[in-house]
């Protein structure tokens, strides 16, 4: 019988629930508000969803929306900069991952002495950062409740992050409505993010009884629905089970984890300069091929949770549907399921596999032990695809 601590912020959720930050902001003692952001929250009209109940309940606010998309460590320094010169006690970060991930960062530098580089790594950040409101633009990453910060090193070719619960929002807000002016082709990176992140942790080494569940109905809501929210991103019906999808496999992320998948990605994402949602799909058909032997029992329940038709078939045949599953999921998105599609060079095969065998957090976590060589036969599985 596994012990466990299970963390997760206060959610806020549902249709017009943004509409509240105002006031949950004064409740958390919200004075003097930074709120960070991109371009592309700008650009489609969101941030006045925000602004206007911060207005409302009379807090100051100034915005920042130079966030880039998939931030390295060196793009950290001015957000860090204007953080610490204007003062701000408070931070409300608004977007997909790099924005939310850019918001830990920089309310963590308010509270802890030190570069941005002395907290990467699992349990580095001594003292809790400053107070974060977390609202969620995508239905993907599920940052807005993990503990978790990615950036790209360069200088290792590789992401990087802080992990620890002292870097939590102290509320998310998830309102599907913010999600209906996504692009199809984003809403499908950022869908099948959040279905690996439910995937991995239903199978990872880490999880426990309070995540099967809710991985296993996160499976169940976004193979349901990502396709229909790709294909008819007006429909608030499926975009508002995409985003309850989504923010189940980011609770069962934060206290699962993730596994092998992820560390494949990372070094594709950062030679390739490829989305995150992207870099994880290209490689996840074959690895969960690759590692299925050891997770038979755990591949049959996910077949029945996307609606797979398993009774009476052995375990073995109910496994194999759900990698069928997998990939019919993901090319029904018009989502790559290969290496080839981004134009990864064979030649740097080993190099890509020796870099992800470094990532000794994730593969960890998989109930598979894979060597070097296994990472580089998955790589070369997912070329010829």
């Amino acid at each position: 019988m596994k012990s466990f601590v299970f963390r997760t912020p206060e959610l806020n959720f549902g249709n017009g629930s943004v509409k509240g930050i105002g006031i949950k902001a004064k409740q958390l003692g919200a004075s003097r508000v930074l709120i960070v952001t991109d371009k592309g929250v700008v650009s489609a009209g969101i941030l006045p969803k925000i602004e206007q109940p911060l207005k409302d309940a009379g807090i100051e606010f100034e915005v920042y929306s130079e966030v880039q998309p998939e931030p390295n460590l060196d793009s950290l320094h001015e957000i860090v900069k204007i953080a610490k010169e204007g003062d701000f006690s408070f931070f409300i970060g608004v977007g997909g991952g790099s924005a939310m991930d850019v918001t830990k960062l920089a309310s963590l530098m308010m509270t802890n002495e030190g570069e941005v580089s002395d907290f990467l790594g699992v349990e580095k950040v001594p003292n809790p950062a400053a107070p974060v409101i977390l609202v969620a633009t995508t239905s993907g990453t599920g940052s807005e409740v993990t503990k978790f910060a990615l950036f790209g090193d360069d200088a290792i070719k590789r992401k990087t992050a802080v992990s620890s619960p002292n870097i939590m929002a102290r509320a998310a807000f998830v309102d599907p409505e913010l999600t209906i002016s996504m692009p199809g082709h984003v809403t499908a990176a950022t869908g099948i993010d959040a279905f690996i992140h439910a995937v991995e942790a239903y199978i990872a080494v880490n999880r426990n009884p309070a995540t099967d569940p809710i991985a296993l109905e996160a499976i169940r809501l976004i193979a349901a629905n990502l396709i229909p929210a790709v294909k008819n991103g007006s429909k608030l019906e499926a975009r508002y089970n995409m985003a309850l999808g989504s923010v189940l496999a980011g609770i069962v992320l934060n206290n699962a984890g993730a596994g092998a998948v992820h560390a494949l990605a990372y070094p594709v994402a950062m030679e390739y300069h490829v989305s995150h949602g992207i870099s994880n799909v290209v490689n996840f058909v074959h690895t969960m091929e690759y590692i299925a032997p050891a997770l038979l029992e755990r591949y049959a329940n996910m077949a029945e949770a996307m609606g797979e038709k398993v009774g009476g078939l052995s375990q073995y045949d109910s496994a194999m549907a759900f990698l069928k599953a997998i990939r019919r999921l993901c090319l029904g998105a018009s989502l790559p399921v290969g290496l080839k599609s981004i134009g990864v060079d064979p030649k740097l095969v080993p190099a890509l596999a020796e870099t992800a065998f470094t990532d000794t957090r994730l593969l960890g976590n998989t109930p598979y032990v894979l060597t070097a060589k296994d990472i580089q036969a998955i790589y070369s599985n997912a070329l010829n695809d």
